[in-house]
């Protein structure tokens, strides 16, 4: 749960800082201390906060939503992306002394992982979605546990 809200705030607060220098891109409130700034700045936040609740209350598997969609890209970005281009930037120069061959083993174990631990979150989070454990859309019942 933390994590998600961590998660959470940070994207939030990307996007309400995105649409508020788009909002005032051309004018002098971003670097005043008004009330239209700070006003302007909770409205967005609440905003976004508010249609991000919608969103997360709306879809009845929103949990398991959010798993197979970590499972597809967190461990991409995480582990594959970085193995691969590891790969890919020392692609020839593999077999130059033992520390290279060392790293490229370790790479290659890392991506190893990274498809692996891919495979098994989209099957469980798939089958999770497919068994229909989501819940009810926006009820007040307990939705973390199958029923």
């Amino acid at each position: 749960m933390p994590t998600i809200v961590v998660a959470g705030v940070i994207n939030g607060h990307v996007a309400a800082k995105y649409i508020y220098v788009r909002m005032w891109r051309s004018t002098n409130v971003m670097r005043e201390r008004s009330a239209r700034a700070y006003g302007s700045w909770y409205a967005i936040c609440a905003a976004i906060w508010l249609l991000g609740w919608v969103i997360a209350e709306a879809v009845p598997a929103f949990n398991q939503l959010l798993a197979l969609v970590g499972s597809l890209f967190c461990t991409w970005f995480s582990f594959g992306c970085c193995a691969y281009f590891w790969l890919w930037m020392n692609w020839g120069s593999w077999n130059k002394g033992w520390r290279k061959r060392s790293l490229v083993v370790v790479n290659l174990a890392m991506f190893a992982v990274c498809c692996a631990l891919c495979g098994i979150g989209l099957y469980a989070s798939g089958k999770e979605i497919h068994d229909g454990h989501g819940g009810q859309v926006f009820s007040c019942a307990d939705n973390s546990h199958p029923k």
